[in-house]
Formats: structure tokens, sequence, C-alpha cells
């Protein structure tokens, strides 16, 4: 939703890393995702750095 407000100056961006698949030896089979997940918040005027986040997850589909 980049320019619905008053200027374009904060920017929120994700950077998602995958570091394994695996799948279940179940019936249904299923797939495993972990990943590292990272959410930055920061000034794209003056490169400032507000807030970030860094968590791990595992995902089964």
């Amino acid at each position: 939703m980049s320019g619905s407000g008053f200027d374009d100056r904060f920017v929120i961006t994700t950077h998602i890393q995958i570091f394994d698949i695996s799948e279940t030896q179940t019936y249904p089979q299923k797939t495993v995702l972990e990943a590292n997940i990272g959410v930055y918040v920061g000034d794209g005027l003056y490169g400032m750095l507000f807030s970030l986040y860094h968590g791990s997850q595992r995902v089964g589909r």
C-alpha cells in the first residue's frame, strides 16, 4: 500500500530463508519446511533501521 499515506518514507520488508525441506513417511505424505524469517522496519529517506525481528518457523503441509 505504498503511496497511500503522506509520504513513502517508511519501509517494511521481510527476508525469508528456507534451510530445510523434508517429507514425512506417513500416509498421506506431508512436506515440512524450516525457515528463518526476518522483518525490518526503517526510514527509507535517512537509511535508519528502527526495528527488526528474527525468528525460526517450522511449517508442515
